[in-house]
């Protein structure tokens, strides 16, 4: 689950159409990352849910390699990657600007079995980890990160 940091800041600062730029963008920006058998979906306001068949390690090691030495310096089940959205620009609305949006975002395993709010629950919790941790990261639940071996 994805959740675009400050938010509301950018609405309100932007406004709404701006905003829904963005929105649209980092819709764009998933579809980019994940592949086209991966399930992607706006679940509320700025958040998305993502359903792909991959290990929540392997998520994680591929954005840490997109992000290079500096992820190195975090805990293992930590990453982040910057996304830049083009939006009008606020002194004159013909001309494009780049804003740099961060985003949060919890990873889990899918476990046989399970529920779908259970599922939610657990990815929520992840997702608010990496909120808590400082957000503009991925934060993947330890108890399954570790499962893999990392």
């Amino acid at each position: 689950m994805f959740d675009l940091d400050k938010f509301k800041e950018v609405n309100d600062e932007y406004g709404h159409e701006p905003a829904d730029s963005v929105l649209q963008q980092f819709s764009d920006f998933l579809r980019k990352v994940f592949r086209s058998s991966d399930f992607i979906a706006r679940r509320s306001g700025d958040e998305f849910l993502v359903i792909a068949d991959i290990a929540p390690s392997v998520l994680i090691e591929r954005w840490r390699e997109q992000e290079g030495d500096e992820a190195k310096k975090r805990p293992a089940q930590e990453a982040s990657l910057p996304f830049s959205a083009d939006i009008p620009s606020l002194k004159n609305p013909q001309e494009r600007t780049s804003l740099d949006v961060t985003f949060s975002a919890g990873v889990v395993e899918l476990l046989p079995g399970a529920k779908l709010a259970e599922m939610l629950a657990r990815v929520e919790d992840a997702m608010h980890d990496a909120k808590r941790a400082g957000k503009n990261r991925i934060w993947a639940e330890e108890k399954n990160f570790s499962e893999e071996g990392s």
